[in-house]
C-alpha cells in the first residue's frame, strides 16, 4: 500500500514539472542561436557566450540549474555557470557525427528551472582536410587475355575520401607502362572514378603478368593521397595441341588380374596453361567392341587399369587407342596405341556334362550297372586340361574313366528303396592345374521300387471295446497298416476273415473298408447276446507278388443298462400275503422283496425303496436287500390289510426301474403260535452236524489242492534242471536222423551265441511261409556255407528247408547264379566300350556346313563312321547328346545320317572367331556307348557392314591448322575372313580427304584429314556420306552420314547500349522487385556470345546485399530492404562477360536513387513502470511514464498516444512527445487481477503507422473477502456400524482473496448446554475440512447429530464465516430377533403339554419375538423349521400363535418342533426356539418280541450256505487244474524230436498234423553251437497262454520267412490267446496300462451308497448264474468277511494276469476294503499277506481264462 503523503507529493511535483515544460516550449519556438566551429577542436574550446546570447542573469544562473540537452549519445558541449560560455566538452569529428553530407549541423536544447524554460542552438561542424583517400582493397587483380584488341577499358576500383567538398577526391595517377592508359571520368554527384585502357596488344610468352599503381589525390591543403598496386595476369590462348611421348606403349597383365590393376599409363604434354594446358584422356572412337567393358581410363592421370574380367582363351593380345584433349574452347586431341598382351593362368574350372542319366534304377539293380555317362571338359591347355572326377565316399556308386575326360557312373553296392530312395550324387571334377581347380555337378539318381516289403501294423492284435446298443455303421476301429514300399506296391486292401472253426461273424457282425482299414459293425451289438468276437484283418498290398500280414482283431461289447429290473419274489401275477400279528415292535421282518438285472457291473446294482403304503410310517424297506420290516409297532388302529408297493432302481445311467407289489394281513397275536417257537431245537441240532461235516470235507479237498500244486511245480523244477544238461550235452547227441519238414512263420528270432537257445513263436499261418536265414553275423555258424552260396549250389537250402522248401530255394539259387552271369556280361561291355572309346582317340570325324543350311541338309554319315550296324541303330536309339545340339542336329536311325534340324546361324555361335568347330556327342543304348564328332560351320557372306551409328558428329573449330586427323567410327561386319570390311569412301568436298589405317589384326581404320582451313562467317556446317565396302561376293555396303559442325573463335566482346544507367526507387520497394533489365549484345556464337552480368570487383558488400543481377538476363532485383534515413542513394559498376576462352568483358555504371516514404513507425519507451499495485490505490495513481519518438519528419514525426476506453486508467501529456498512465478509477483484484494495457503510437503520416506496447500491471490482494461455503447447512446421511475413520462429508470454503488472505483452516464449533459431544463422535481436518468418523454409530443410541464448522482465513484482519452441519444415523439390520415367550434357556427345550385326542386349530403356545431394528429391518415373521411330522402342527407367519393342523392321535409320541423367527432385513437374521410338545397321557401297551429266537437260526443257516459254497468253489477250481495238467502232459507226450539232413533237430507236435489240421501257436526252439549252422530246433505248442522259456538276447541276425505257393487250408484255427508283449519278448513283462483306473462305484463304501464314474474300467467277473447269485447275496451280505476271489497273486488284487507281475497294490491305494461287487458273494478285504507278497486262497482273477471255463 502507498502512503498517502507520498502519493499526494508525487502528483503536486508531476504538475509542477507539466506547466513548466510547458511554458518552456512556448519559449523554444522564438529563441535559436547559431555557433560555427571547425572539427577536431580541443577539449574546453569556447564556443561562444550563451548566457549574453539569451540575455539571462549570470548571477541566478548555478541556481536555475542550466544544462545543455542534445540527442546524441555524449556530451560534447557545457555550459560554464561562472561564465556564461559553452566549450568543447568532448573530441568533435564531422564525418563521424554527419558522414558525407555537405552540412554539419548539431542541434542543442538548453534548459533552466525556476521557472523552467527551454532554448534551443545550433552548432554548425566545419570541416578540415583530416582523411587520406582509401581503396577498398588493398591490391586489385585483373586477367586479361593475350587475345584481347586494343582499346578495351577496364574499370578500376573507386577510392574513397571522408572528406567533403575542396577537401574531398579530386584525380587518379597511372604507373608509367607501354600497354595500358589511364582515363578519369566523373560522375553526376561530381565524384571520381577512373578505367584503364587497353593501348597495346599483350603477348603472354614476353610478358605473363604486369605490376601497375594507381595513385588517389585529394583537393586538400596540403593535399592527401593513397596508392593501390594492380597485379594484371594475362591469360593465354589455346594455341597448342597436346602430344603423347610416345606414340605406341605395351604391356603384359595375367588374365586373372583383378579389376584395378594398373597395366600403363600414358603421357601427354601442352604448352599452353590452364584450361588449354590441362589435358583428358579418353578412349579412342575406334576402338574394338568390348575395350570399354575391360578396361578403364583415368580421365586425368591416364592410368590404364583392369575394369572387367580378361580372358586369354578369348583373346591374346589387345589393341587400345587413346586420344588426348586439352580443355580449351576449342579443344585439340592427339591419338597412341597401347597393345596389351594376356598372359595365360589356370583360370578355367572344369566343367561337368552330364551325357544320359539312367533314372529310376530299379532297386535290384546288379552290380555295375550304368547309371550315367559324364564328359568333362576344361578350357586350359596342357597340365590344367588334366581331369580326374570323384564321388563322395560310402555311397553305393563308383566312376570308371573310360577315355580322357570321359567317365561312367556305376552301382558299386546294392540299392535299397526304402532307405535311400533318392541319391544326389555330388560329382567333383578336379584339374591338374597349380592352383588346382575343380568343379561339382549334382545327379539325380531315383531308385524305383520293388514289392519287397509286406504290410506292417504298430501291433499284431487289438482290443476294441464297443458298448452294446451301437449305432450300425460307425467306425470302431482304424487299423494303423502301412508299406515302406512305394505308393503302387504300398496300396493297401483290408478283408475280414473268418476265425477258427466259428463262421458268420464276418458279413453280418461286421464289415472293414477295404481302402481306408476301418473297421465297423454292420448291426448293433447286445452284451446279452455276446461279449466277444475274435475277427482276424487280413492286409494285402499292390505289389507283383503280392505280400500279405494278419493282424487279430478282439471286440469286446461293454454293457449299458439297457435291461429294467425283473421281480423274483413276489412273483408278478401271483397272489402272496404275508402275516403280521398286532402289537409286533418295530425291526420286524415281514418278508424280502428280490430282484434281478440283466445287465452287468454297476447296471445290476439294485436299490429298494417303499413307493406306496396305506401307512408310510409303518413299513420300512432296506436299500440294499429289499428286506420288509415293521418301522414303529403295529398298532391297533392300524389297517388290518396293507398292500405295499416296493420300487426297484438300479444303478445304471439312466436308471430303470420295476415295481413289486406285496400284501401284509395283520392278525390278532394267538396263543398257538407262541408254543411253536419252542420246537426249533432239534432243527437247529441237525443244521450244526451239517455244518461240521461240510467244515472237514472243505479242509480235506483244499490240502490236496495244495499238495497236487506243490507236485506239479517239483515236477517243472526238475524238467528245467533235465533241459539245461540236455542243451550242455555234446552236439553229436542231439543229431538225428531227418524227417519231414514243417512250415512255420517266425515272428521274432535271431542266432544265437553257442550254448543258448532262442524260441520263436509261431502265428497261425504256418503253412504260408519257411525259416530261411538271412543275414549271417560275422561269428555266424552259416559261415562255413559260404562257399556254397557262391557256388550256386541250392543244395544247402534243401538241407536247412527241408522236402517242401526246395523248390524256393533252388529258385533263389538260379537267382544268383544269374546275377554272376551279368556281371561277367558287365565286365565285358566295359572292356567293349573301352576299346571303343580308344579307337575314338586315335582319329577324330569332322564334317563342314555351310551356315544357314536348311532343314534335312545332309552333314555326315555317322553310322559308317563310327562303325555302327544301322539294322541296331533304332533299337540302341542313337541320338544327339545335349540339348543345344539338339536343337541343331538329328541323325536318321534308318540310314545313320546325321541331318540338319533346324538352320544354324554362325556368327550366333561363334561370334567374330575365325574358326567356328561345334563339338558332336553320340549316345547309343544296350549297352551305353558314347561317340564324339566335330561339325566346322563354314562362313557366307550375308551380313553387310554396318556403322555403330548412321549419323556421325563431329565438332572443328575454325582455327584448326590443314593437316589434322580426326578419327571416325569404323564399321562393323559379322562376317569374318574375305566377307569382312575391305574399303572405305568419302563423299567428294573441297576441304576433307579420308585416310584409311590398317590394324595388325587386318581390320581397317578410317580417319578425316583437313586439307584446306575453315571459315565459320562463310560456312557453318559440313555434311558428308561415308561408306563402307566388304570383300564379298558380290559385295555388301553401309553407309553413315558425317555432319562436321564448325566451332566458332571468340572474338567480340560484349557491348551495353548505354554507358551509364540512373534510377529512382521508392524506399518501400519489396523484395523480389525488377529495377531495371541490363542488355549487352555479343555476336560471337556458343559460348563466346553467351554474356553474363555480375557485379564490378570493387563493388562493396552492402550493394551486394541489397541487390541481385540476373546473370544471363541481366535483370536487378531488389533482394533487401532499402532506407532512405540510412543511405538515399547507391552507385555501383557492372560487368558483362561472355563465355569464351579467353573470355571478354565490358562496364557499365549504374545509380539507384531512393524516395523517402512514411516507413518507419512511431518507437514507445516506458520510461517508468510500477509493474504492481495495491486495489485500495486511489484514482490519480501514477503508473508509468511513457516517452514517444518517430525517425520521420514534418507530418510523419507528428505522433499521437491512446490507450482502450474500457480500462480504468487514462493518458496524460506532460510536454511533447511525453506521457504519464495514471488510474482513473478503483481497482479490484478479485474482479480483475492483472491489467494488460496496449499503448498504441500513431504518427500522422499516409498512411498512418502505429506501434504498440503494452505496460503489464499487477493488482496486489487486500484481506476484503470472508471465506464462503458452498452450502449454508449440510446434511450428511451415515449407515451404523460403519467404520472408525470413515470420511463422512467433506466441507470446503472458498476465499477469492489471494495468498495468506486465502489461506483458509477449519475448525469445530459446538453450543453450549448439549449433553452429547460432537467431538466424541467426529474429527475435523483443520487443513481439508474433511469430516471422519472417531467411533461406529449406532442407531439404537444415536439418530442425529447437529455442529458447526467455521472457516476463518489468515488475512489482517482475518475473516470468517461458519456452516451448520446435520448428521442422521441410519439403521441397518444389526440385531436378530429376541424371543421373549416362551422363555428358555438357550439349547433347552421348552416343553408343551398338549390334551389327548385335540382337535385342529387348538392353540398349542404363542412364541413372541421382539427387534430392536426400526422399521422394516424390525418386521418378524414365524415359520415352523423342524418337526417329526410337518403336518400335525402350522406357525401364524406374522403372529407367532402354534396350533395343531391336523386332529391329533391319542398315541401321538413327544414332537420337537423348531420354530425359526426371521426379521425383514438384508440379509434377514433369524433365530429359533425348540418347543417339545407332548401330550399329557401315553397309554400305548408294550407288545413283546416274539421272534427272538429265530435270529440264531438265520444265522447258523448262512454258515452252512457259506461253507457249502466255498466247498464247492475249492472242488470246482481244483478239478479245473487237474483236467488243464493232464491236456498238458498228454501233448508233452506227443511231442517227436525230428532231425534234417544237415543236422538240424525239431520237436513238432504230430497229433494235429494227423488230424489234417496245421500246427496252431507252435514255439520255435533253436539251439546253436559253434561247430555246425543249427543243433537243435524244438517245435511245440499251447491252446491257451504263453510261457517263455528263456529270454534271448537281441542280435542283428534273423529268421526270413519265405512264401510257399500253397494256399491256406480251411479251417485254420483262430490266433493264439497270447498276448503280443508275450510273443515278442519272452519274460519281459509288458507296461503297466496306463487307461486302468477305479470308478466310483469301485472306491470303498457300501454297494449303491457312491455314483458311479463311467470312466474307470474294472475287471468283470459276472458269471452266467448271476440270477441265483443275486437270490443268494440277499440272504449272504452279512458274511462278507470271507477270502477274496479277486486275487489274482501276491498284492496284485487280479490284476498281474493283466498289468504284469509288477504292478502290484503298492502302485494304487488299497481300494478293495468293504467294496461289494455284482456278480460275487465276496467283499474285497485288506487281508492279512496280500501286502506281503502272499497269495490268499482264491483264483487268479484273470477275467478271459475264468470265462472260458466257465463256457467249458
Amino acid at each position: 500500500m502507498v502512503p498517502e503523503a507520498w502519493r499526494s507529493g508525487l502528483v503536486s511535483t508531476g504538475r509542477v514539472v507539466g506547466v513548466l515544460l510547458l511554458l518552456g516550449a512556448l519559449n523554444k519556438a522564438s529563441t535559436i542561436i547559431h555557433y560555427e566551429i571547425l572539427e577536431e577542436r580541443e577539449k574546453g574550446f569556447t564556443v561562444g557566450n550563451v548566457v549574453a546570447d539569451l540575455g539571462l542573469d549570470l548571477g541566478s544562473l548555478s541556481a536555475r540549474r542550466l544544462r545543455v540537452v542534445s540527442g546524441a549519445s555524449r556530451r560534447f558541449f557545457e555550459v560554464n555557470w561562472e561564465t556564461g560560455e559553452m566549450f568543447v566538452n568532448d573530441r568533435l569529428d564531422r564525418e563521424e557525427l554527419c558522414g558525407t553530407l555537405p552540412s554539419c549541423t548539431v542541434t542543442l536544447e538548453l534548459v533552466v528551472e525556476s521557472p523552467l524554460e527551454l532554448f534551443s542552438a545550433e552548432v554548425v561542424i566545419q570541416d578540415i582536410n583530416d582523411n587520406n583517400p582509401s581503396f577498398p582493397t588493398r591490391e586489385m587483380k585483373l586477367e586479361i587475355s593475350e587475345a584481347m584488341a586494343p582499346g578495351t577499358r577496364f574499370p578500376l576500383e573507386s577510392a574513397h575520401d571522408p572528406d567533403v567538398g575542396s577537401n574531398s577526391l579530386q584525380t587518379y595517377e597511372l604507373s608509367h607502362n607501354e600497354y595500358f592508359a589511364l582515363r578519369v571520368q566523373t560522375r553526376e554527384d561530381s565524384t571520381k572514378y577512373a578505367e584503364l585502357v587497353l593501348e597495346r596488344a599483350l603477348d603472354r610468352e614476353r610478358e605473363p603478368s604486369l605490376q601497375l599503381v594507381l595513385t588517389a589525390l585529394d583537393g586538400g591543403t596540403p593535399p592527401r593521397s593513397t596508392s593501390l598496386p594492380i597485379r594484371i595476369t594475362v591469360l593465354d590462348a589455346n594455341d597448342n595441341a597436346p602430344a603423347f611421348n610416345q606414340s605406341l606403349y605395351r604391356a603384359r597383365v595375367l588374365e586373372d588380374a583383378p579389376p584395378g590393376t594398373r597395366i600403363a599409363q600414358v603421357h601427354a604434354t601442352d604448352l599452353d596453361e590452364g584450361l588449354n594446358g590441362e589435358i583428358l584422356y579418353s578412349f579412342g572412337s575406334h576402338n574394338r567392341a568390348g575395350v570399354r567393358e575391360l578396361f578403364a581410363l583415368d580421365l586425368v592421370t591416364g592410368v590404364l587399369t583392369i575394369k572387367g574380367r580378361l580372358d586369354f582363351e578369348d583373346t591374346k593380345l589387345h589393341e587400345i587407342y587413346i586420344q588426348a584433349k586439352d580443355k580449351g574452347a576449342n579443344p585439340e586431341g592427339a591419338h597412341c596405341k597401347v597393345l596389351v598382351e594376356v598372359v595365360d593362368v589356370n583360370d578355367n574350372a572344369p566343367e561337368i556334362t552330364v551325357t544320359s542319366v539312367y533314372s529310376p534304377v530299379p532297386e535290384d539293380a546288379p552290380l555295375g550297372t550304368v547309371i550315367a555317362l559324364l564328359s568333362v571338359t576344361d578350357l586350359d591347355t596342357g597340365e590344367n586340361g588334366l581331369v580326374t572326377c570323384e564321388v563322395p565316399p560310402g555311397l553305393p556308386f563308383s566312376l570308371t574313366s573310360s577315355l580322357k575326360n570321359y567317365f561312367t557312373l556305376k552301382t558299386s553296392a546294392v540299392l535299397d528303396r526304402e532307405t535311400a530312395p533318392e541319391y544326389n550324387l555330388s560329382i567333383t571334377a578336379r584339374d591338374a592345374g597349380s592352383p588346382s581347380l575343380s568343379a561339382l555337378s549334382t545327379v539325380r539318381v531315383q531308385v524305383s521300387d520293388i514289392n519287397d516289403n509286406p504290410p506292417q501294423s504298430s501291433q499284431s492284435s487289438y482290443d476294441v471295446y464297443v458298448e452294446e446298443n451301437n449305432l450300425p455303421g460307425v467306425p470302431i476301429l482304424n487299423l494303423s497298416v502301412w508299406d515302406p514300399d512305394a505308393p503302387q506296391n504300398a496300396r493297401l486292401s483290408f478283408f475280414l476273415l473268418e476265425h477258427g472253426a466259428e463262421t458268420g461273424l464276418v458279413g453280418h457282425y461286421f464289415t472293414i473298408n477295404r481302402d481306408s482299414g476301418v473297421l465297423s459293425s454292420l448291426v448293433p451289438l447286445d452284451y446279452e447276446d455276446r461279449r466277444e468276437f475274435e475277427l482276424t484283418a487280413h492286409v494285402s498290398d499292390g505289389g507283383t507278388p503280392v505280400l500279405t500280414t494278419n493282424i487279430s482283431v478282439n471286440v469286446f461289447v461293454t454293457d449299458r443298462n439297457d435291461n429294467a429290473p425283473q421281480v423274483l419274489y413276489p412273483r408278478p401275477g401271483q397272489s402272496s400275503v404275508e402275516m403280521l400279528s398286532r402289537g409286533t415292535a418295530a425291526g420286524h421282518v415281514v418278508s424280502r422283496v428280490v430282484g434281478w438285472d440283466a445287465d452287468a457291473g454297476h447296471n445290476a446294482w439294485l436299490s429298494y425303496s417303499l413307493l406306496g403304503a396305506p401307512n408310510q410310517s409303518l413299513f420300512a424297506v432296506e436299500l440294499h436287500t429289499g428286506q420288509v420290516s415293521t418301522a414303529r409297532p403295529v398298532q391297533d388302529t392300524d389297517s388290518p390289510r396293507q398292500t405295499l408297493t416296493v420300487l426297484i432302481t438300479d444303478n445304471g445311467e439312466p436308471s430303470l426301474s420295476t415295481t413289486a407289489t406285496l400284501t401284509v394281513s395283520v392278525t390278532e397275536e394267538s396263543p398257538e403260535a407262541r408254543a411253536e417257537f419252542p420246537s426249533g431245537s432239534a432243527p437247529r441240532e441237525q443244521n450244526k452236524n451239517l455244518t461240521f461235516y461240510l467244515l472237514l470235507s472243505l479242509i480235506l479237498v483244499s490240502v490236496g489242492f495244495v499238495v497236487t500244486v506243490l507236485g506239479v511245480i517239483i515236477f517243472k523244477v526238475y524238467k528245467w534242471k533235465q533241459s539245461r544238461d540236455l542243451y550242455r550235452a555234446p552236439v553229436s547227441s542231439l543229431y538225428r536222423t531227418p524227417g519231414p519238414s514243417l512250415h512255420a512263420d517266425a515272428v521274432r528270432g535271431g542266432l544265437m551265441p553257442p550254448h543258448l537257445y532262442h524260441q520263436v513263436y509261431l502265428t497261425t499261418d504256418s503253412r504260408r511261409s519257411d525259416p530261411l536265414l538271412k543275414k549271417p553275423g560275422a561269428a555266424s555258424p552259416l559261415a562255413s556255407r559260404q562257399n556254397t552260396l557262391r557256388s550256386c549250389d541250392p543244395v544247402f537250402y534243401r538241407q536247412v528247408l527241408g522236402a517242401e522248401s526246395a523248390p524256393p530255394g533252388q529258385r533263389v539259387a538260379a537267382m544268383l547264379c544269374k546275377v554272376r552271369s551279368w556281371v561277367e556280361i558287365g565286365w565285358g561291355a566295359t572292356l567293349l566300350f573301352l576299346f571303343c572309346h580308344l579307337g575314338y582317340v586315335c582319329g577324330q570325324i569332322r564334317y563342314p556346313v555351310p551356315e544357314e543350311s536348311q532343314e534335312g541338309t545332309f552333314v555326315g554319315n555317322v553310322a559308317q563312321d563310327f562303325l555302327l550296324d544301322t539294322e541296331s541303330l533304332s533299337a540302341r536309339r542313337l541320338q544327339v547328346a545335349g540339348e543345344v545340339n539338339q536343337r541343331h542336329f538329328r541323325v536318321d536311325l534308318d540310314s545313320g545320317a546325321l541331318l540338319i534340324k533346324n538352320p544354324i546361324d554362325r556368327e550366333a555361335l561363334c561370334g567374330l572367331s575365325a574358326s567356328c568347330i561345334v563339338p558332336l556327342e553320340f549316345v547309343t543304348e544296350g549297352p551305353l556307348e558314347m561317340y564324339r564328332a566335330e561339325v566346322e560351320i563354314v562362313d557366307v557372306n550375308d551380313h553387310a557392314p554396318r556403322f555403330p551409328r548412321q549419323q556421325l558428329d563431329l565438332e572443328i573449330g575454325e582455327a584448326a591448322p590443314p593437316g589434322q586427323r580426326f578419327p571416325l567410327e569404323k564399321a562393323q561386319d559379322a562376317d569374318v575372313g574375305s566377307n569382312s570390311i575391305s574399303s572405305y569412301r568419302l563423299s567428294s568436298n573441297e576441304h576433307f580427304a579420308l585416310d584409311v589405317k590398317k590394324r595388325s589384326d587386318g581390320s581397317l581404320v578410317p580417319e578425316l584429314l583437313l586439307e584446306k582451313p575453315l571459315d565459320r562467317e562463310k560456312q557453318s556446317d559440313y555434311r558428308l556420306v561415308l561408306t563402307a565396302v566388304d570383300g564379298g561376293n558380290p559385295p555388301r555396303s553401309g553407309t553413315a552420314e558425317l555432319r562436321v559442325s564448325v566451332l566458332d573463335v571468340n572474338d567480340n566482346a560484349p557491348a551495353f547500349q548505354q554507358s551509364s544507367y540512373r534510377i529512382s526507387v521508392l524506399e518501400s520497394a519489396p523484395a523480389g522487385m525488377v529495377l531495371i533489365q541490363l542488355n549487352a549484345s555479343d555476336p560471337d556464337l556458343g559460348p563466346s556470345g553467351n554474356v553474363t552480368f555480375s557485379f564490378s570487383g570493387h563493388t562493396p558488400d552492402r550493394v551486394r546485399n541489397l541487390f541481385d543481377l540476373h546473370p544471363t538476363t541481366g535483370k536487378l532485383t531488389l533482394q533487401g530492404p532499402l532506407d532512405f534515413e540510412s543511405e538515399n542513394y547507391y552507385e555501383f559498376d557492372v560487368r558483362a562477360r561472355d563465355g569464351g576462352s579467353p573470355a571478354m568483358e565490358q562496364h557499365c555504371s549504374l545509380r539507384v536513387d531512393l524516395l523517402d516514404v512514411n516507413d518507419n513507425a512511431p518507437h514507445i519507451t516506458v520510461t517508468s513502470e510500477l509493474g504492481t499495485l495495491p486495489e485500495s490505490a486511489e484514482p490519480g495513481t501514477v503508473v508509468a511514464l511513457i516517452s514517444v519518438q518517430d525517425p520521420d519528419s514534418g507530418s510523419n514525426g507528428d505522433v499521437s498516444l491512446r490507450i482502450p476506453d474500457h480500462l480504468p486508467f487514462a493518458l496524460k501529456s506532460a510536454f511533447r512527445n511525453q506521457f504519464s498512465l495514471v488510474t482513473a478509477g478503483p481497482l479490484d483484484r478479485e474482479a480483475k487481477s492483472s491489467y494488460d494495457i496496449m499503448v498504441t503510437a500513431s504518427d500522422a503520416g499516409n498512411p498512418p503507422l502505429s506501434t504498440h506496447r503494452t505496460v503489464f500491471l499487477n493488482i496486489s490482494d487486500v484481506n476484503d473477502n470472508p471465506p464462503s461455503f458452498f452450502q449454508r447447512s449440510h446434511e450428511v446421511f451415515v449407515p451404523e456400524n460403519n467404520r472408525p475413520g470413515d470420511l463422512l462429508c467433506s466441507l470446503a470454503a472458498s476465499d477469492p482473496d489471494s495468498g495468506l488472505n486465502a489461506l483458509i483452516s477449519y475448525s469445530l464449533l459446538e453450543p453450549r448446554n448439549r449433553d452429547v459431544s460432537a467431538s466424541s463422535f467426529i474429527s475435523l481436518n483443520p487443513q481439508t475440512g474433511a469430516v471422519h468418523a472417531t467411533r461406529s454409530f449406532d442407531y439404537e443410541q444415536t439418530q442425529t447429530l447437529q455442529f458447526e464448522v467455521q472457516a476463518r482465513d489468515r488475512g489482517n484482519p482475518p475473516l470468517s464465516s461458519t456452516v451448520t452441519v446435520r448428521l442422521f444415523v441410519l439403521d441397518l439390520n444389526d440385531n436378530a430377533p429376541a424371543v421373549l415367550r416362551p422363555r428358555a434357556r438357550p439349547g433347552s427345550l421348552c416343553p408343551q403339554a398338549l390334551p389327548p385326542s385335540v382337535g385342529a386349530g387348538h392353540l398349542v403356545t404363542k412364541v413372541t419375538a421382539v427387534d430392536l431394528d426400526s422399521g422394516y429391518n424390525a418386521w418378524v415373521s414365524y415359520q415352523l423349521l423342524e418337526a417329526p411330522d410337518p403336518s400335525l402342527f402350522a406357525v401364524s407367519r406374522y403372529a407367532g400363535e402354534v396350533r395343531t393342523a391336523v386332529p391329533i392321535p391319542a398315541d401321538l409320541p413327544p414332537q420337537k418342533l423348531v420354530i425359526v423367527v426371521k426379521d425383514s432385513g438384508s440379509p434377514p437374521l433369524s433365530t429359533s426356539v425348540t418347543l417339545l410338545v407332548s401330550l399329557e397321557e401315553d397309554t400305548h401297551p408294550i407288545v413283546p418280541d416274539l421272534r427272538e429266537s429265530s435270529a440264531p437260526r438265520e444265522g447258523e443257516s448262512r454258515l452252512t450256505l457259506y461253507l457249502a459254497v466255498s466247498l464247492v468253489a475249492i472242488c470246482f477250481v481244483s478239478f479245473g487244474s487237474f483236467v488243464a495238467l493232464l491236456s498238458k502232459c498228454l501233448r508233452g507226450a506227443a511231442c517227436g524230436v525230428t532231425c534234417f539232413p544237415a543236422g538240424t533237430c525239431a520237436c513238432l507236435t504230430r497229433s494235429r498234423r494227423r488230424e489234417g489240421l496245421p500246427p496252431s501257436n507252435g514255439i520255435l526252439r533253436i539251439q546253436l553251437g559253434s561247430d555246425d549252422p543249427i543243433k537243435f530246433v524244438d517245435v511245440g505248442g499251447h491252446s491257451h497262454g504263453c510261457t517263455p522259456l528263456a529270454s534271448a538276447p537281441t542280435r542283428s541276425d534273423s529268421f526270413m520267412m519265405v512264401k510257399s505257393p500253397s494256399a491256406p487250408m480251411a479251417g485254420e484255427p483262430v490266433r493264439p490267446s497270447c498276448p503280443p508283449s508275450d510273443l515278442l519278448y519272452g519274460l519281459e513283462q509288458a507296461p503297466p496300462n496306463t487307461d486302468w483306473r477305479f470308478s466310483q462305484a469301485q472306491r470303498p463304501g457300501t454297494s449303491g451308497s457312491q455314483n458311479g464314474d463311467e470312466t474307470g474300467t474294472w475287471p468283470n467277473n459276472q458269471f452266467d448264474t448271476e440270477m441265483l447269485q443275486a437270490m443268494i447275496l440277499a440272504s449272504a451280505s452279512e458274511a462278507a468277511d470271507g477270502s477274496s476271489t479277486l486275487g489274482g497273486g501276491a498284492g496284485t488284487m487280479g490284476l498281474s494276469a493283466r498289468y504284469g507281475p509288477q504292478f502290484t497294490l503298492q502302485h494304487v491305494p488299497d481300494y478293495r476294503q468293504n467294496v461289494y461287487i455284482p456278480g460275487s458273494n465276496a467283499t474285497l478285504t485288506n487281508a492279512p499277506g496280500k501286502r506281503d507278497g502272499k497269495a490268499p486262497a482264491g483264483g487268479n482273477g484273470n477275467k478271459k481264462k475264468s470265462g472260458k471255463k466257465e463256457k467249458k
